[in-house]
């Protein structure tokens, strides 16, 4: 096409087999650093234990081998880069005021034993530790919340 006709590439959108525009995009999402127990989770926790156990399907049978492979993984989980204070992720910046004894967190950390639980500050990676969290835009145009997307062009 090119060579037939002086058309710059670039200003064609990309299109799909199936003829959708093809859009290219940016997801920028933070899995939770500590997990709280909700009763909302607790209760279904213990419905599905009542289940297991009314099916003969008790699992409590095998927690003592659970121990055992859970033994097998100490040398891996010992290399866990969290957990090393040498790790600059994990360097104190701030102390909780009036903490007694005195509570330190990191800013930057993702360990979940130097996460301020108390946060408040939006901005924050420590803000809703316990939820899977998403970074989002708001569009200029149309001032609605949206993960930044932009159109696919050809070259």
């Amino acid at each position: 096409m090119m060579n037939d006709f002086d058309l710059d590439p670039t200003a064609f959108q990309v299109f799909s087999r199936d003829f959708m525009r093809v859009d290219v995009g940016l997801m920028i999402q933070r899995a939770p650093i500590f997990l709280t127990m909700r009763e909302r989770d607790v209760n279904y926790l213990k419905y599905k234990m009542d289940i297991m156990n009314e099916y003969y399907c008790n699992q409590r049978v095998h927690m003592d081998e659970f121990e055992e492979l859970s033994k097998l993984n100490e040398d891996i989980l010992g290399d866990n880069p969290y957990s090393s204070k040498m790790n600059l992720d994990n360097f104190p910046t701030h102390k909780v005021p009036g903490s007694n004894p005195p509570e330190e967190y990191c800013a930057a950390s993702k360990y979940y034993q130097n996460v301020d639980p108390a946060m408040q500050d939006r901005r924050t990676i420590h803000y809703a530790a316990e939820d899977r969290t998403y970074m989002i835009v708001r569009n200029k145009y149309t001032q609605e919340w949206e993960f930044p997307t932009a159109k696919m062009f050809f070259g």
